[in-house]
């Protein structure tokens, strides 16, 4: 009897005339195909025996993530080809393997730009094969020689290839030095190759880092990064300093051995670095338990960490300062006598300054015996006061600053107002009276504009109509190349802007070219705006719709074979000749009807794709560009904040219902990609709006900040355009806010006693303690500090709301005077057949939440927290929206647990009307975002707000403190300020127990 390999082979061999699966490489794998018909014909369990069995190895595959459907067939991606069973491959009719070798000849040394390398493979009789193609993991000869890669030769070709041709974020030398890695490491996994040009070379890529401990004398501990890569921590802590300062990679030198570190090995080194001495009394904590300090995503801990006991030496801080400080040497103090020409490189504004004076108080705090800042390393001995030097220094240097006394002491300096481009006489002005609360626009140039509202399919609210006439004067004004829309979330950004853009294209001439526009948005928001296209227009005014993502149709549009176009310039002193740019997608006439900017067309993207293809991108002559959640361009230094300031459009509308999310230079950033100079520029701005508010007096900050938010918002005028809900729509159902604290600072706020409880029993002492804990660390740094207010804010929901061990789900409420007002409150919701949104952010208390509220009230009841997928595209996984939507479709009550995080951005839940704060967010403008997830067009019913707050019967507890710091907080109705995090310094200020 045959076994199943003859079978095979038999099977194999009769199947000449059979239909099969036909083979086509390409970059991405490998594509298997039959004709439709055929197709359908092998979907219905009729065809050849062994297409039906290919067919049933392709639906497993796709099963396992192994390979994805395509039309009429499957594509198998070339990581997963290469290695798949070489029977399973037969099957597949797969090439046969590659068994030859490969020669390696090497141009020029890895520190060089010029350094390349050719890979020459040879076949078993020795013949070398000089011209051949490489396609996914198809290595040809000829159009019939052709052969299946193993996993090493694909690593090794794959990377040859790519790095003649790709420029890289990376240095030259480290980019050099990662191909050679690559090579190394391929030969281990079955690239036969000569590499004996690099034998005298050994580079080590981290999988992991891990922790180092030396115990001091004092019995405080050390912690250092563990790069395991065999080579002396001694030796590697001396060229770490260069990897540090890079930029987000670098690498190290030892000797002939070299360490590469990619961003998340920085992050990592960082992470461990910042957090480096532990107090004697701390020691014992640490290591029972080193994640109360570390981060164990970032550190790995699984194996344990080498611990040495050493005697004490003299510890120094590292301050990391910005994402572009200078080179820093850990291992070379400067002399004393030194320091002040070391100074005078690094102190150039009071800022400096400021940071300076942080990082030696910080250094002081963590007992370090110096202090490195911007590359110079100070010593913090007693016999030179480096903080007194510094202040002398200051005074030296600018004698119209004295320590205390601001440069204008008349009060702020009156800043000179930057006009906004001029209008033309016979275009529309958009005056926006939000100062006066008026919340209305004036149009004097536009009386006879009528927005279109035939192929509307839904008619907009008033508010929405002024914001389309808003818009689209905006756009018809000369010398306006933006606006930014920071209207109050739920008011309907995306259909103003969808119906603004229609009545652009509705009042174009016929012989007007009409432009493609684009929208830039998060990756969760995608779907939204297609789904918005569908509900706001009877016939779609678009050409098409292109979502440019790697899931849907970026594939189409990116030039075969082409990668990334990120980051082809060097830094920002080097300009590429435009026939250095190579551009990855299909713009312009050559390429047809295949080419992305087609005329009239809507291409949605993401922020990370702009940034991957921004030179593509920014060919492109668009019509509108459109970000949605603009606070991502916050950041200059970012790729998509430059992208996104490169791209050439007629107008860019940024839409944002947080232009200020965490400080002022957010909004400049933001105004300064809508209307470049109108801010002026950045060291200007920051003079004359963010210094006046840095140097206030803590009794005059909150009066400082509103008029600078004040001078700041007529500045910008007419080109940004806020309104809140509660004051522009009309009919909005009625929003109520419940406190657990009688707060007479904000008439909005509700005082409701059932919502005040008072810590006992065994909760009561679990916070005691840590109370305790805060008072007897308060000198002992920030670290400490942080870690016990983490403690009062977990036991204040619950006290075993850190205890891992599984409790009793239906006990579990019963320990904790705030979990029974949660349950009070749902009760009163399951009562009005009503649904409710518990915030939180402690994952472990969502668990135990969710558990008990099943337990307690019959019901199921999902988590949305950071761990829940945006998109996915099996359907049988829960999305965020999917979960959503589940909730928001089911009858009657019911719960669902959510993190503030999660549920900042893309998710509207208006089938709930109740929302429950049970664990605060540090920064009120966050708080906000996660409520008006309920609150906005669509809610039908009054929406209740509720915030718990436990209260001590002796002092002011965690979390009153904590209210009273948010409310301080809050925004302005009529000015641009941060709503900025309550941090520790907040706290412990405000935070006195008797």
């Amino acid at each position: 009897m045959a076994g199943p390999r003859e079978w095979l082979r038999s099977l194999l061999a009769n199947s000449n005339g059979d239909i099969v699966f036909d083979l086509t490489p390409d970059s991405a794998g490998l594509n298997l195909q039959v004709e439709e018909a055929e197709f359908a014909e092998l979907r219905a369990g009729r065809g050849s025996e062994l297409a039906l069995m290919q067919l049933a190895f392709l639906d497993q595959l796709e099963q396992e993530d192994l390979a994805e459907g395509i039309f009429c067939g499957f594509l198998v991606p070339s990581q997963s080809a290469v290695r798949l069973e070489r029977d399973l491959a037969d099957i597949l009719k797969f090439p046969p393997p590659f068994t030859g070798e490969f020669s390696a000849s090497v141009t020029g040394n890895t520190r060089q730009t010029a350094f390349k390398v050719k890979l020459t493979p040879s076949l078993a009789s020795g013949e070398r094969i000089e011209h051949y193609s490489l396609k996914g993991p198809i290595l040809s000869f000829s159009t019939t020689e052709r052969f299946l890669l193993n996993p090493g030769q694909l690593a090794a070709l794959s990377a040859v290839a790519s790095h003649s041709v790709e420029s890289s974020e990376l240095s030259v030398e480290e980019t050099n030095l990662r191909l050679v890695h690559t090579l190394q490491v391929a030969r281990e996994a079955g690239f036969e190759a000569d590499l004996s040009h690099f034998d005298d070379l050994t580079i080590h890529v981290p999988p992991k880092i891990g922790l180092t401990v030396d115990e001091q004398d004092d019995g405080s501990l050390v912690l250092s990064p563990n790069l395991n890569c065999g080579v002396a921590p001694e030796k590697v802590a001396r060229g770490m300093g260069q990897a540090l300062t890079g930029g987000k990679s670098g690498s190290v030198r030892v000797d002939n051995e070299i360490i590469l570190l990619d961003e998340a090995a920085i992050s990592s080194v960082k992470h461990v670095i910042e957090r480096s001495h532990v107090p004697a009394g701390l020691a014992k904590d640490f290591l029972e338990s080193p994640t109360m300090y570390l981060d164990s995503a970032l550190i790995d801990l699984d194996d344990g960490f080498s611990k040495r006991v050493k005697g004490a030496g003299v510890y120094t801080f590292c301050d990391f300062g910005s994402d572009d400080q200078k080179s820093m040497d850990w291992f070379g103090p400067v002399d004393t006598q030194n320091v002040e020409e070391a100074l005078v490189e690094v102190l150039k504004s009071p800022e400096d300054k400021k940071r300076l004076r942080q990082a030696i108080e910080r250094a002081q705090e963590q007992g370090a015996g110096e202090v490195v800042y911007e590359g110079v390393t100070l010593p913090l001995t007693d016999d030179f006061d480096v903080g007194e030097f510094v202040k002398n220094y200051e005074i030296r240097e600018h004698p119209h600053e004295v320590e205390g006394q601001s440069e204008f002491p008349e009060g702020l300096p009156t800043p000179d107002v930057v006009e906004a481009p001029v209008v033309g006489p016979s275009k529309a002005v958009v005056v926006l009276n939000e100062l006066e609360g008026e919340g209305s626009i004036d149009l004097p140039g536009s009386t006879s504009f009528q927005i279109n509202l035939e192929n509307l399919a839904r008619s907009p609210f008033p508010h929405q109509e002024e914001g389309v006439k808003w818009i689209y004067s905006l756009r018809e004004s000369s010398g306006v190349t933006g606006g930014l829309l920071a209207d109050d979330m739920g008011l309907g950004k995306t259909y103003m802007t969808l119906v603004a853009l229609q009545q652009w294209m509705l009042n174009q001439s016929d012989d007007e070219e009409r432009k493609p526009s684009l929208i830039v948005a998060p990756l969760a928001l995608l779907e939204n705006w297609e789904e918005e296209v569908a509900l706001t227009f009877k016939t779609s005014p678009f050409k098409d719709i292109v979502v440019l993502q790697a899931g849907r149709d970026l594939p189409r549009y990116r030039v075969a074979g082409a990668g990334k176009e990120t980051k082809q310039n060097v830094d920002d002193d080097t300009v590429l000749a435009k026939e250095e740019i190579r551009y990855s997608l299909k713009i312009g006439d050559n390429y047809k009807k295949d080419r992305l900017d087609q005329p009239a067309r809507l291409v949605i993207t993401t922020y990370q794709t702009l940034a991957s293809y921004q030179f593509s991108l920014c060919r492109v002559d668009w019509n509108f560009v459109v970000f949605d959640e603009a606070q991502n361009l916050k950041n200059l230094n970012t790729l998509q904040t430059r992208a996104a300031k490169g791209l050439k459009a007629d107008f860019k509308l940024l839409a944002t219902g947080t232009p200020v999310e965490n400080s002022l230079s957010d909004f400049w950033c933001l105004m300064d990609t809508a209307q470049p100079g109108l801010l002026g520029e950045w060291k200007d701005f920051n003079q004359q709006y963010i210094r006046p508010i840095a140097i206030a007096e803590e009794t005059e900050l909150s009066v400082v900040r509103a008029e600078i938010g004040r001078t700041l918002r007529e500045t910008v005028g007419s080109l940004m355009l806020r309104r809140l809900k509660e004051e522009t729509l009309k009919g909005l159902p009625k929003k109520t806010v419940y406190s657990g604290r009688d707060n007479q600072e904000f008439e909005r706020i509700h005082f409701d006693p059932k919502l005040a409880t008072m810590l006992s029993g065994r909760q009561l002492g679990v916070y005691d303690s840590a109370v305790d804990f805060v008072r007897e660390n308060l000198d002992q740094g920030p670290a400490v500090i942080l870690q016990g207010l983490a403690e009062l804010r977990a036991v204040s929901i619950h006290p075993d709301a850190r205890n891992t061990s599984a409790p009793d789900p239906a006990k579990w409420g019963d320990s904790s005077v705030k979990i029974g007002v949660v349950e009070c409150l749902v009760s009163e919701v399951r009562g009005r057949d009503e649904k409710v949104i518990i915030f939180l952010i402690n994952k472990l208390v969502q668990v135990r939440l969710k558990l008990w509220l099943e337990s307690t009230f019959g019901i199921s009841v999902d988590i949305v927290n950071g761990e829940t997928k945006a998109t996915a595209k099996d359907k049988r996984v829960n999305t965020r929206k999917r979960i959503v939507d589940s909730f928001q479709s089911a009858p009657g009550f019911g719960v669902l647990i959510m993190s503030p995080i999660a549920a900042g951005v893309g998710l509207t839940i208006t089938g709930a009307n109740n929302v429950i704060h049970l664990e605060r967010h540090w920064n009120p403008a966050k708080e906000a975002q996660a409520t008006d997830r309920v609150y906005r067009i669509g809610a039908t019913k009054d929406v209740n707000v509720y915030l718990p707050i436990v209260h001590h019967p002796e002092f002011d507890s965690f979390e009153v403190t904590l209210d009273r710091l948010l409310n301080r907080k809050t925004d302005l109705k009529d000015a641009v300020v941060t709503t900025e995090d309550v941090n520790a310094a907040d706290i412990v200020a405000g935070f006195q127990p008797a």
